[in-house]
C-alpha cells in the first residue's frame, strides 16, 4: 500500500485533474454514477468523482492505498470522529450542544464552536482538552485505554475519543496521504484543484498525540442545533481536528512537495 509506484500513479491521475482547470461539483452515487452536487461543501466529493472514488465510511485510504485531503485554506482538517464517550456518549450530539453550546438568533439556535488546544480551557465554551494516557516525552508507552477529553469546568468529562476509537482509524488511514488545496468558483458551482500538492509517508498515532500535546493540532468543532430546546430541534453535529498546513510535517516521516504543472 502508497508504494513509489502507488505514489506515481496518484501524482499522474492528479496532474491531469490540474490540467483540466474548473470541474464541475459532482459526486458518485452508491452506484457508482456521477451527479451533481449543489451543497458548498463538494470539493471532496468532486475530487473523489473525477478518481472514480464512491463515497464511504470504510477506515481505509482512498486512492491506490492514498488518503485524499481537500483544503481550500491553510488549515487542514484532519479527522472528524464523533466522541464516544463523556457527556456527549452517554446523551447524545444534541443534548451536548444545547448544555455546552451558545445561543444565537434569540436563541433559535444553539452553536459549539470554539478553537480547543490542549491544556488551554476555551473561551468560548469553558471546556479543556486534555490527553490522558499518553506523554509526549516517553511516546512509546502511550496506554492504550486512554483518551482524549473535553472536560468542562466542575472537573467533569464532557466528551471523550478512546485511543482505542482513533488508533486504528489513524493508522490505516493516513499511514500516506496527498493534500491538495483547491479553488472553488460559485456559479456555476465548480472546483479547481492546485499545484503543488503535499504528500505524506508513514505516521501513527504516536506522531498524533505528540502534535496534539504540543498545539499543532487544534479540536475545532462546528456542530449546531436548530430550534434548540423544542420538540421540532435537528442537530447537525461535526467534530473536527484541525492542523495548519505548515505542521504537517509532524504527523509523517516523510513530506514532499510535488508540482503538478
Amino acid at each position: 500500500i502508497g508504494s513509489q509506484q502507488n505514489k506515481g500513479k496518484v501524482l499522474e491521475a492528479l496532474r491531469y485533474i490540474h490540467a483540466e482547470g474548473f470541474h464541475p461539483s459532482s459526486r458518485r452515487d452508491k452506484h457508482g454514477n456521477v451527479i451533481p452536487y449543489k451543497a458548498s461543501n463538494g470539493a471532496g466529493f468532486t475530487l473523489e468523482s473525477l478518481l472514480g472514488i464512491t463515497p464511504n465510511s470504510k477506515p481505509e485510504p482512498d486512492y491506490f492505498g492514498w488518503e485524499i485531503k481537500t483544503h481550500s485554506t491553510s488549515r487542514i482538517t484532519l479527522m472528524t470522529p464523533e466522541p464516544r464517550g463523556g457527556f456527549y456518549g452517554e446523551r447524545g450530539a444534541k443534548a451536548f450542544v444545547e448544555h455546552y453550546g451558545h445561543e444565537v438568533d434569540d436563541g433559535k439556535s444553539m452553536y459549539f464552536t470554539g478553537n480547543h488546544t490542549v491544556g488551554i480551557p476555551c473561551i468560548k465554551t469553558g471546556l479543556t482538552l486534555h490527553v490522558n494516557g499518553f506523554d509526549s516525552a516517553s511516546p512509546k508507552s502511550m496506554d492504550v485505554n486512554g483518551a482524549i477529553q473535553l472536560i468542562d469546568s466542575t472537573g467533569n468529562e464532557a466528551a471523550s475519543w478512546p485511543f482505542a476509537q482513533l488508533l486504528t482509524h489513524w493508522n490505516q488511514k493516513h499511514a500516506f496521504a496527498v493534500y491538495i488545496k483547491y479553488t472553488s468558483q460559485k456559479i456555476p458551482l465548480a472546483y479547481r484543484y492546485d499545484t503543488p500538492v503535499l504528500m505524506g509517508e508513514h505516521t501513527d498515532f504516536q506522531r498524533y498525540l505528540t502534535a496534539l500535546c504540543s498545539g499543532a493540532i487544534i479540536f475545532d468543532p462546528g456542530s449546531k442545533v436548530t430550534n434548540a430546546k423544542t420538540p421540532e430541534s435537528t442537530i447537525k453535529s461535526r467534530s473536527q481536528f484541525r492542523i495548519h498546513a505548515k505542521n504537517l510535517k509532524l504527523l509523517y516521516e516523510k513530506l514532499t512537495q510535488e508540482n503538478l504543472a
